[in-house]
This record gives structure tokens, C-alpha cells and sequence, in this order.
């Protein structure tokens, strides 16, 4: 899943993140995720609903000698679009908007309290979460950075990371990212949001395969 990003692509993020938190006192977790959940519905209702299909247009046009060869020949169907399914393309016809939202958030609020706040005592944590089936973008921040940063700026980010990625340019959307919230958390709190150190958590990209 690294793939996605060259080495040096990470080498950049990673010493960018380091430099986030040094400037900003605030601990910054990023996240690319294969995916935010393994939507086993959306293949099944892609099994079904194709096999049906295809089903009933054989029977349109052909007849077969008995008639429990078509149950039969709905369940080896059901198999074989079952293993379809879990091509990313395919999968994707078939879960909503509101599903991707939903399993999205939920995945990212695990992660940000699992591999971030749980994890240090002080609770200044911003996570940047890209989830790739999805093509989604969450970006999450604690109690006391919310006191300056209000969501419609977390939006208006997120809506810059996503233009950058439709362009090809990953690294360069979360770069502008993680720059942009650094000078709004220094100008928002004059300066650190905490005068002594509290970095506490790995510098390193998480790459999280589901």
C-alpha cells in the first residue's frame, strides 16, 4: 500500500510531520488505510443482484432440460460475482454515499483514539486519515485546538487535499495540509499550543492495511 508514495515522498512527509510538531507543540498522526471497512453487504449485494440478472436474461433466451439446473446455476453465479466483488471497481458500484461517510468517520475516530489521544497524556492530536477504496479524506482534531479551529476550516482543507489528489499530487496536498494548519494553530494560539515538549507519538506515516 506504500505504493502509493515514493520513499522519498515519505522521507518528505514524515520530516514535514516532524517539523509540525516541534513548531506547533501538537502531535500528528497520518493514516493511509486501504480501506475504512470491508463492505461484505456491498458484495453480497452485488452477488445477488447480478447473478439474478444474469439468471433471468439466460432464461429469456434458453431452456434447460431440468428445471433445478437454474437454482443451481444461480448459486455457482452468486460464487463466482462473490469473488468479483472484491475487485475495488466493482465493489464500489454498489455502496452509497452515505455508507462511504459513514464507515469513513467511524474508522477515523478508531484510529485517532487508538493510535493517537489513548496513546499520550496531554490530548493535542491532530490526524490526517486517507482512506483509498473510499477516496476519502478525514481530518480530526482534539478539544483544545477545536477552541480556534472550527470544522468549516477543517472542511475547506480537506476540499484542498482532495483537489491535490485528483491532480496526482498526494504528497504535495498533505504537505500544503499539514503547512496551512501549522501557521492557523500558530497564529490562532500565538505560538505553541504548549510551551514544553509533548511529542509522543511515532513520526512515522501508518500504513494500515483492513
Amino acid at each position: 500500500m506504500n505504493s502509493m508514495f515514493k520513499d522519498e515522498d515519505i522521507q518528505i512527509l514524515e520530516k514535514q510531520l516532524r517539523s509540525f510538531e516541534d513548531n506547533t507543540g501538537c502531535d500528528l498522526l497520518l493514516v493511509v488505510a486501504n480501506s475504512s471497512d470491508q463492505y461484505a453487504t456491498a458484495t453480497w449485494r452485488l452477488a445477488f443482484l447480478s447473478s439474478f440478472i444474469v439468471t433471468l436474461m439466460l432464461s429469456i433466451f434458453f431452456d434447460l432440460a431440468h428445471n433445478y439446473y437454474w437454482p443451481l446455476l444461480f448459486f455457482f453465479l452468486t460464487i463466482i460475482f462473490l469473488f468479483l466483488g472484491n475487485i475495488a471497481f466493482l465493489k464500489n458500484l454498489l455502496i452509497s454515499d452515505d455508507e462511504i461517510d459513514k464507515r469513513t468517520y467511524e474508522k477515523a475516530v478508531t484510529y485517532f483514539y487508538t493510535l493517537g489521544v489513548s496513546q499520550i497524556s496531554h490530548k493535542v492530536t491532530v490526524m490526517i486519515m486517507l482512506s483509498l477504496l473510499e477516496k476519502k479524506i478525514i481530518l480530526l482534531i482534539d478539544e483544545k485546538l477545536k477552541e480556534k479551529i472550527s470544522q468549516k476550516e477543517l472542511d475547506s482543507l480537506v476540499s484542498e487535499m482532495q483537489f491535490s489528489f485528483k491532480k496526482g499530487a498526494m504528497q504535495e496536498g498533505i504537505m500544503n495540509c499539514m503547512l496551512k494548519l501549522e501557521r492557523k494553530i500558530l497564529l490562532d494560539f500565538g505560538g505553541k499550543v504548549a510551551d514544553t515538549p509533548l511529542v509522543e507519538l511515532s513520526d512515522h506515516i501508518h500504513f494500515v492495511r483492513n
